[in-house]
């Protein structure tokens, strides 16, 4: 295989001697052109961020505040201790402070006077003590020295 050179000074005698009329040519390979082509990226999709959810919470009202009414207690009845029949035979009895033998003759006397405020003796103190009887049926008897009778007529 034979390599021709061709200079630029070789190239313009050519074109100087076909200029001139000359019919012999010399045939010029054409130059080789190497192109690179480097293939465009396929572009990678950006994603798109979910977006967050938005969360709605209800809130109610809170309840209205309930009124509850509370009383006071009612004095604590005394603990009672039976005291045996009174004069009319019903039972009488005798709160924590008072002796039975008191309490028999705070119903005594208030059968016989049929009056509220009585002037009791107690046998047991040796002192006489005033009494108030209030009811109508249940008889309720206080006062002495914080005594307390209860008898039902």
């Amino acid at each position: 295989m034979r390599k021709t050179v061709i200079t630029i000074a070789g190239l313009a005698a050519i074109a100087a001697l076909t200029a001139c009329g000359s019919t012999h040519t010399t045939a010029v390979p054409a130059p080789t052109v190497t192109v690179q082509v480097t293939p465009t990226p396929t572009p990678t999709p950006t994603p798109t961020p979910t977006p967050t959810p938005t969360v709605t919470k209800t809130v109610a009202p809170p309840a209205p505040a309930k009124t509850k009414t509370v009383y006071a207690a009612a004095p604590a009845v005394p603990a009672l201790t039976s005291c045996g029949l009174g004069s009319l035979d019903e039972e009488v009895y005798a709160g924590s402070d008072t002796s039975c033998p008191f309490a028999l003759n705070v119903e005594s006397a208030y059968v016989n006077t049929a009056n509220g405020l009585q002037a009791v003796y107690s046998p047991v103190t040796g002192q006489t003590y005033s009494m108030n009887c209030l009811g109508d049926g249940t008889i309720t008897c206080t006062g002495g020295d914080n005594a307390f009778v209860e008898f039902t007529l």
